[in-house]
């Protein structure tokens, strides 16, 4: 019986290994080397059968979860909060051709092809880590999203040199050191500046610009320090500011990756923008790093609600209008270089004056006229009795 028993399990486990090989042909990186314990796997063959595909997706979500908790501090490199890629989907308003050089399992992309009013026609992205890569194509697969990911060191050998998409996004490894540095000399992406070794956030940002079309839109996650770094990552960043790309900053709370403890921010960028006399248009500075729902410890995360209302600040901001939001201003370029082009949104929040209430204003000119008027006739009153004292003791 036992034999009979174990034979089943190999044979299923063969059978799931080939149905596995031939509809994936990353399955080999995906799945445990070893043999599978038979009746789990028929237990769970059994459940999915038994689901609607969106909760199949569900499922698998959850278990990219589970494994990046399984992973510890390394895991949390390839996957990112549900309320960020939220923000960063909302502010994107993928449409066109998206890239994400840094596609991690796949979540963003995910979520850029399922949104409401996405108008997506090709998916393009490059991962670095073998078993992680799979397992984009995997989570893509099952969430029935089409896309191309690519294998490998986008600094090393970007696999996409021409591309040039409508729409950027990515939330790349944070502060990441660069060995390829002095190989990567004289790189075509470079054109504000060669990075250092240790100039990683500038050159992910400068490898995103460079395959951003024109008119395109490109919203990418970084650490705070992205904000202020100095020497050679803080000349970068200027000269970025200084030719116009910079549209928008928005600054998050520490706490939303549960892996660190480090803030972080959302750097908008946009070709196309126009000069205003002579200058690169005023950036929209964005502070929310008081806006946080906590669920226990140190973990926290982005109300839906706010996040539908800071959506609608940058589309109105895109069309237009300036914004109203306590948590919101505009930074010239004069207010950015006299802050040395550091764009951090708190600094320029602390700069800006309440606009005028008009109404209010031409109220108090009229209160402030009928005073006048009052104490003018007050003071004629007294002359006139001062007067007619005077002339009576003569």
């Amino acid at each position: 019986m036992a034999a009979a028993l174990e034979g089943e399990s190999n044979d299923l486990d063969a059978a799931l290994q080939a149905t596995a090989d031939s509809l994936f042909p990353f399955a080999a990186e995906v799945l445990p080397a070893g043999a599978l314990p038979g009746q789990s796997v028929a237990q769970a063959i059994n459940t999915l059968s038994s689901l609607e595909r969106p909760k199949v997706g569900v499922m698998a979500d959850a278990l990219l979860e589970q494994s990046a908790n399984a992973m510890g501090h390394r895991g949390g490199e390839f996957l990112s909060p549900p309320s960020v890629r939220r923000l960063v989907v909302a502010i994107a308003e993928p449409s066109g051709t998206l890239y994400n050089p840094a596609t991690g399992v796949g979540q963003l992309m995910t979520d850029a092809a399922t949104t409401p009013g996405s108008k997506l026609v090709r998916l393009v992205g490059q991962e670095i880590n073998t078993r992680i890569w799979a397992m984009s194509l995997l989570n893509l697969a099952i969430h029935d999203v089409d896309a191309d990911v690519a294998l490998g060191d986008v600094f090393a050998e970007d696999r996409y040199p021409e591309l040039r998409a409508d729409r950027v996004v990515s939330v790349p490894p944070w502060n990441q050191r660069l060995p390829l540095a002095d190989v990567l000399k004289g790189d075509p992406r470079w054109v504000w500046g060669e990075p250092g070794p240790n100039d990683g956030n500038a050159a992910w940002t400068q490898h995103c610009l460079s395959h951003l079309a024109d008119g395109g839109r490109a919203v990418i996650v970084l650490p705070n320090g992205a904000l202020f770094e100095g020497g050679r990552a803080g000349r970068i960043r200027q000269r970025i500011v200084k030719a116009g790309l910079l549209d928008a900053v928005l600054a998050l709370p520490p706490g939303l990756f549960p892996w660190t403890g480090l803030p972080c921010a959302v750097l908008v960028f946009a070709r196309g923008r126009p000069n205003i006399d002579g200058k690169p248009a005023p950036t929209l500075m964005v502070d929310l790093t008081e806006s946080t729902d906590t669920h226990g410890g140190r973990s926290t995360t982005l109300d839906n609600d706010l996040i539908d209302e800071v959506a609608e600040l940058y589309r109105l901001w895109v069309d237009g209008k300036q914004p109203t939001a306590e948590y919101a201003a505009v930074a010239s370029f004069d207010d950015l270089a006299v802050n040395e082009f550091v764009i951090d949104p708190g600094r320029y929040l602390s700069l800006t004056h309440t606009a005028p209430d008009l109404e209010m204003a031409d109220r108090n000119r009229s209160e402030l006229v009928d005073r006048l008027e009052s104490l003018t006739k007050a003071s004629r009153d007294a002359d006139a009795q001062l007067s007619a004292i005077l002339e009576m003791r003569r």
